[in-house]
């Protein structure tokens, strides 16, 4: 019954049309006040909570659902992968999360990534930069990894892939483009202009930034041009999600929004 009720109000929502930057609330104000982080998986929003539940949303009907008992109060990154969820602890240790029930398994040997600062997954592999400045890349399958390229990634802040590449954003603002096969890099756009960027996202290839002035601007990946989408409304915004054809974002407020991008 509730899927059927999900599924009405998905296809009423979507019905409703709303210009290009412009934002609808979804489900009830402040539901995800203690999110700590997310990822997602087809139209799911999978969600992590201060107290270390997980839960998983369901896009854009906005019903919840906990999965599983309280077992990430300690989780550092969660990253999606095709049909599983990732997640990197403060104790370094690399899990496998079962999306449906919860149920976890250790990759790797325990402790391996604790020197992470940044994480995303690229074509089924999980590529890691640590304080050090060095690049890794994981084989999922076995937790098995190795090092990429020179240590030349201590300033990152926050990398993700689009297309057949990877992107970050350095400390200094500045873009970078990075081959995933050997951690070779170039400059993408002008040095500095995502200095004031606080949140990052990617969807059908294009990167999405919310800056401090609460602009919403996208970002042409191949040439670093990018251009404002809408008003700048999303000053508030905590964390911001890519599915389907729509951008995600809950607020600080623990507000969820669905926007047009």
């Amino acid at each position: 019954m509730m899927k059927r009720i999900a599924a009405v109000v998905a296809l009423v929502w979507a019905s409703v049309s709303f210009g290009s930057g412009e934002w609808k609330q979804i489900g009830k104000s402040g539901d995800w006040g203690k999110t700590r982080g997310g990822a997602v998986i087809g139209t799911t929003l999978y969600t992590i909570e201060s107290g270390g539940h997980l839960y998983a949303t369901e896009l854009p009907s906005g019903a919840w659902k906990k999965i599983g008992g309280a077992d990430y109060a300690n989780t550092k990154f969660m990253i999606a992968g095709t049909d599983a969820l990732y997640t990197i602890e403060t104790s370094g240790t690399l899990y496998k999360i079962n999306p449906k029930d919860g149920t976890w398994g250790t990759l790797g040997k325990p402790g391996e990534w604790s020197k992470t600062i940044a994480a995303t997954i690229h074509q089924s592999k999980l590529y890691t930069v640590e304080s050090s400045g060095v690049f890794y890349v994981t084989d999922l399958a076995t937790g098995g990894w190795k090092k990429l390229g020179k240590p030349e990634f201590a300033n990152t802040v926050v990398i993700v892939s689009a297309g057949d590449s990877l992107f970050t954003v350095e400390r200094s603002g500045s873009l970078y483009k990075i081959n995933p096969a050997t951690a070779a890099w170039k400059s993408i756009g002008k040095p500095g202009d995502w200095k004031d960027t606080i949140a990052l996202t990617t969807l059908n290839g294009k990167l999405f930034t919310v800056e401090t002035n609460g602009g919403l601007y996208v970002t042409d990946p191949n040439t670093g041009a990018w251009k404002p989408v809408g008003q700048p409304e999303f000053g508030n915004t905590a964390f911001l999600w890519g599915a389907g054809n729509m951008l995600y974002s809950v607020e600080a407020s623990g507000t969820l929004y669905g926007i047009n991008p």
